[in-house]
């Protein structure tokens, strides 16, 4: 393939680099076409761009008839563009795409509003750090609005916030939905009101994309379920009468017939077997309970039950080419989803994998190397707090999860045409690598150790324990005073094994169905992963000192930016300057690393997702 300048010369061009993301949203409205020229961004559409813009148009034009059959997903973009340029009397490419630009800003609202309900319904975070810093309210603020600031700048879907596809407003409005299924636990809402409102923001979701269905209805349906049947055995005053600590599944098992009592543990204290419990309680208290769970649910069945009709009078659930999108059993895409979130949040992860791995890199590795490790932020308390498997047991589960990766690889490996036909997405030439009979079973212990550390980053480290440290050269033992960064506990099911099995099933019926490997298809899952995170903060030892850093309304700005270094998840900074560099280098080789196909002479190809 050949390399275009696009009018500016790509290499050692740093300034380039560290603009791409303001010409990408300055092209969008400028009118002078030497500016235009020089961001090295036509105003011509990009790949499936062509079908959606001239659909829109179609829209715009009042042509609610006419259809383009290469388009699959349901009208809800062009409906929203057409009264969108109604107010604005334009429909040309700028305008369609800046539509996503407001999609991409309400992203981060959503995602601020959602982190707000959700403090509300459960302890306030403040309340836990009363005694050890006096801002936390701002702190509490400052967290919200640097985690939905990130959210927004998650690469997949901030890349295509500057193009007009579907994944930004789809994304909103499943974050929509699932805002309005938090109300439903908020006593000041009218449950019919909401259930209307949860309906009809399902439905908005559906008319964007299809596998909206799993997000819309199943993913809250089962949170729903969960809470009812928690809220029915609390009500009741029921009692768990497990004789151990780790009861056995006929306990588990006569305590939810009997009780309907579930049994669900924090993620950071499960085991393998918890993972079988929960859902085996689950199941027991909901069959006790059938009308409870019908009464919580019921908005959620007639959304599926809408959404079935329209697969029947469809013909299934794909419009216009249906030939290249048939539905079918994906299993790889659970194994694919773990590096994916890995690659994008390993600022949040990393503690996790060093500390796994930490037993066999104590073996392995010489001093001069373990030494600048546990220099890193964060990695001593986490080897301090956090449990950490024998070697031997390790080695043993990574090589049972491999065997296991590898029969789903060797049996329902599917790479369809599309994925290895366009060197214009990233994932081309991962699968050029993937496809290779022997690194495709190599990769199988990285499947198992991105999913490890994902898993464990929606539970959290172990409680905070107080790490006593001897000075031999003293003689005697003292606090360690440096601040140690701890979980922020909350009472909520999202750290939860019922949650995180939910999560699992969701993400996986969103997926496995689809034949095509798509880093937009993993958008939601990873958003929702994102949301319920938990915070991790620097948590000072109040026997040491209570005069840990603090903001007055007096200070300057740089004291403000080292409050907020010191004083909550450093990690967020981490995330925030990955996400702004992976956003960065992508849209430089979009807009200034295009090339040709021979079969279309004089047209630019540009990478993207």
């Amino acid at each position: 393939m050949k390399a275009i300048s696009a009018g500016v010369r790509p290499g050692g061009n740093g300034r380039a680099i560290l603009s791409t993301l303001l010409n990408l949203l300055r092209v969008m409205w400028c009118r002078d076409e030497r500016v235009v020229k020089l961001a090295g961004f036509t105003a011509k559409p990009n790949k499936d761009e062509v079908f959606h813009i001239r659909q829109a148009q179609a829209y715009c034009a009042g042509k609610y008839a006419q259809w383009d059959p290469k388009i699959t997903t349901p009208p809800g973009l062009y409906m929203l563009s057409a009264a969108f340029s109604a107010v604005f009397n334009r429909c040309d490419i700028k305008t369609l795409r800046a539509l996503n630009v407001l999609g991409i800003l309400g992203v981060f609202f959503q995602a601020f509003g959602i982190h707000l309900r959700r403090n509300r319904q459960k302890e306030p975070v403040a309340e836990q750090l009363q005694s050890q810093d006096e801002n936390d309210e701002l702190l509490q603020k400052a967290y919200m609005t640097h985690t939905s600031l990130n959210i927004a700048l998650f690469p997949p879907l901030f890349f295509f916030s500057v193009l007009y596809y579907t994944d930004v407003l789809s994304t909103l409005y499943v974050m929509m939905n699932y805002d309005l299924f938090l109300r439903t636990s908020n006593t000041k809402y009218a449950r019919l009101w909401t259930s209307i409102e949860i309906v009809f923001s399902g439905l908005l979701a559906l008319l964007c994309r299809q596998t909206n269905i799993f997000w819309v209805a199943v993913f809250p349906a089962a949170l729903t379920i969960v809470r009812a049947l928690k809220d029915a055995a609390t009500k009741e005053n029921k009692q768990l009468s497990y004789k151990h600590p780790t009861p056995t599944f006929s306990e588990c098992a006569n305590d939810a017939w009997a009780s309907g009592c579930v049994y669900d543990g924090p993620v950071r204290d499960a085991s393998f077997i918890d993972f079988l419990k929960t859902p085996l309680t689950l199941v027991l208290a909901a069959a006790r309970n059938p009308v409870i769970i019908v009464g919580a649910v019921w908005p959620y069945i007639f959304l599926v039950g809408l959404f079935g009709t329209f697969v029947v009078w469809n013909g299934g659930v794909v419009l216009g080419d249906k030939s290249n999108h048939v539905a079918t059993i994906h299993l790889p895409q659970m194994l694919y989803i773990w590096p994916y979130i890995f690659f994008f949040s390993w600022p949040l992860l990393y503690l996790y994998l060093i500390r796994l791995l930490w037993p066999i890199m104590w073996l392995t590795l010489p001093e001069p190397l373990l030494s600048p490790l546990q220099r890193i932020p964060g990695v001593f308390s986490t080897l301090m707090t956090t449990p950490s498997p024998h070697p031997s047991d390790l080695v043993r589960a990574l090589g049972i999860l491999s065997l296991l990766a590898s029969a789903v690889i060797y049996f329902n490996t599917i790479i369809h045409p599309f994925t290895l036909a366009d060197n214009r997405h990233y994932v081309f030439y991962v699968f050029r690598i993937l496809r290779l009979p022997l690194i495709k079973y190599l990769v199988t212990p990285v499947y198992g150790l991105c999913a490890w550390s994902c898993i464990q980053g929606l539970g959290g480290h172990a409680s905070p324990q107080t790490v006593v440290l001897t000075d031999d050269s003293k003689g005697s033992s003292e606090t360690k005073t440096k601040p140690r960064e701890v979980v922020l506990r909350d009472d909520s099911d999202d750290g939860f094994v019922s949650f995180l099995l939910i999560w699992l099933l969701t993400t996986a019926l969103a997926l496995c169905s689809a034949p095509l490997v798509e880093p937009r298809y993993c958008i939601l899952p990873w958003i929702m992963w994102r949301l319920h995170v938990p915070a991790r903060r620097p948590i000072r030892d109040p026997r040491v000192s209570k005069a840990g850093p603090r903001y007055s309304a007096g200070s300057n700005s740089s004291s403000l930016v080292r409050w907020l270094y010191n004083a909550y998840d450093r990690q967020l900074w981490l995330e925030t300057l990955w996400f702004l560099a992976v956003n960065a280098v992508t849209g430089y080789v979009f807009l200034y690393r295009g090339f040709e196909w021979v079969q279309e002479p004089g047209k630019v190809q540009r990478f993207m997702w």
